[in-house]
């Protein structure tokens, strides 16, 4: 396979397979000027030396994806920071990063596509950064970077507001109303928001993003159990657009919420596992007018009975249902 790639002179895309190439990766692929796109996702023995060989070569990259390269580190980031052109940029579980790592690749790289999901010690610093240093980011995700603060994601949505269309929060758990709230007042063209798992959130936040996030396609509240229907039934009204909605273990919502939900027909992924006070007949309204619905979870849901499910399935044939 080395000696096959060494003689591609125009190879644009490339995927490593894992653990196969370590350090030598770098020295070989950095022959390969044309490269546009370069997967080396989960390829533990690459290091900081192969981020800087890519780096010295590979001025054309535009996407990369080096998640769960645990030798990866902050140094490494610095030289990812020298690829001028990089747009696209996929760091998930790569646990040596910390601020440093990401601050340096805001300042160098003119990102748009972020992911930094499950690395651990990045926090409010780099957020700060890439809303100095990013005008163009559309989509950021920062699942469980649990040192993030309400004051950080204030500042991106202020900075990013035009920008921004796709927002990851889940697990950030020292968030509060306060930086959702502030999401849903001015990031008008957001059209997905993850903020499951972020048990501080209420129904105070939820009618903001409802009341500012019209173009809103995908919703996950997952686990934030003090939303109930009121906010519920305002993201349905407000929001119809909406294609994607996760609010497993969301005990107060009932079934006034989830038949609002007939306002949007686009509808094709519904979960509420273990949304224990729905009952079958709001089933049943989703399924008369949700017709593109294709998935829906209902595990736990102890108040759907068979013939709601199969009247449901009468009108949305295709949907494939969890329980």
């Amino acid at each position: 396979l080395c000696g096959a790639l060494k003689n591609i002179g125009r190879l644009e895309v490339v995927k490593l397979p894992q653990n196969t190439f370590g350090n030598k990766a770098g020295k070989l692929l950095g022959q390969l000027h044309s490269i546009t796109e370069l997967d080396l996702s989960g390829n533990s023995k690459i290091t900081d030396e192969t981020a800087k060989a890519i780096a010295a070569d590979c001025k054309a990259l535009l996407a990369l994806d080096m998640s769960q390269c645990t030798g990866l580190t902050d140094e490494g980031a610095k030289h990812i920071a020298k690829i001028n052109g990089l747009r696209k940029l996929t760091l998930r579980e790569c646990k040596g990063l910390t601020d440093a790592g990401i601050i340096a690749i805001a300042k160098g790289c003119p990102i748009e596509v972020l992911d930094v999901s499950s690395c651990a010690m990045v926090g409010d610093g780099a957020v700060r950064a890439l809303a100095t240093e990013c005008k163009n980011l559309k989509d950021l995700s920062l699942h469980f970077c649990s040192n993030i603060h309400d004051s950080a994601v204030m500042k991106l949505a202020q900075s990013c507001k035009d920008s921004i269309r796709r927002l990851g929060l889940g697990h950030c758990v020292k968030l509060t109303d306060k930086s959702i709230a502030e999401i849903g007042s001015i990031c008008k063209k957001l059209e997905a928001l993850d903020i499951s798992v972020c048990s501080k959130i209420t129904d105070e936040s939820i009618n903001e993003v409802a009341k500012g996030c019209h173009a809103l396609k995908e919703l996950n509240l997952g686990i934030c159990e003090k939303v109930t229907d009121q906010s519920l039934s305002a993201i349905a009204v407000n929001c119809t657009e909406l294609e994607v909605l996760n609010i497993a273990c969301c005990d107060k919502v009932t079934d006034e919420a989830i038949t609002k939900l007939t306002a949007c027909p686009n509808l094709r992924s519904l979960n509420l596992y273990s949304c224990k006070q729905v009952t079958g007949e709001s089933v049943k309204e989703v399924g008369t007018k949700c017709s593109k619905l294709r998935h829906l979870d209902l595990f736990w849901c102890e108040g759907i009975k068979e013939d709601a499910i199969e009247a449901l399935m009468k009108n949305c044939p295709e949907c494939k249902i969890d329980r």
